[in-house]
């Protein structure tokens, strides 16, 4: 969770809000008013959220690391929208060279690209694990269509992530601390 000191439904309306943006300046810029706006304090924060039921076993203090300074978060979130952009310029290029060279049609495109971002929600939006589960997935849905599709569109993905930039924003991993 990127903004622990804040409601989890606040934190979900600037997820649907960013989401409608049609750029990724338009996404920092929401993400940067409501930051503005809704940032709690860690030292203006009176009531803690226990990690557990048991009162015996939640610590007395939560420790929220670097995620408690607002800048830090800011960064972090700005950071994660720039991979998330990245990831839907991937997509893109898929969706339209698996075309282009034959490999599927615009049906079998649009069902790829949907099998991309359902494991992509399964992954938790973690790129390394979403990909190689796309490319399983893939393999066995469209084994039929094309002999090699998920070792030939695995190598369509591999000259993305040469491009310099790209590939480090596609493999990068939100740490919590």
């Amino acid at each position: 969770m990127l903004f622990p000191l804040i409601a989890e439904t606040a934190t979900q309306q600037l997820t649907d809000t960013i989401n409608i943006q049609s750029t990724l300046e338009d996404g920092i810029e929401v993400l940067n008013e409501w930051i503005d706006k809704n940032w709690v304090d860690l030292i203006t924060t009176t009531t803690r959220k226990p990690t557990t039921n048991t009162k015996l076993t939640t610590t007395s203090g939560v420790y929220y690391g670097r995620l408690a300074e607002k800048e830090y978060a800011r960064n972090l979130s700005t950071t994660y929208l720039e991979q998330r952009e990245m990831i839907k310029l991937y997509v893109r290029y898929l969706f339209r060279t698996t075309q282009i060279l034959g490999y599927f049609n615009e049906e079998q495109a649009t069902e790829m690209r949907t099998m991309f971002w359902s494991a992509d929600k399964l992954c938790d939006n973690y790129f390394s694990c979403c990909e190689g589960d796309f490319f399983t997935e893939m393999g066995k849905k469209f084994k039929n269509v094309h002999r090699n599709v998920s070792s030939d569109v695995r190598v369509l993905a591999n000259v993305v992530h040469q491009f310099a930039g790209i590939g480090d924003k596609l493999d990068w991993r939100f740490v919590k601390y």
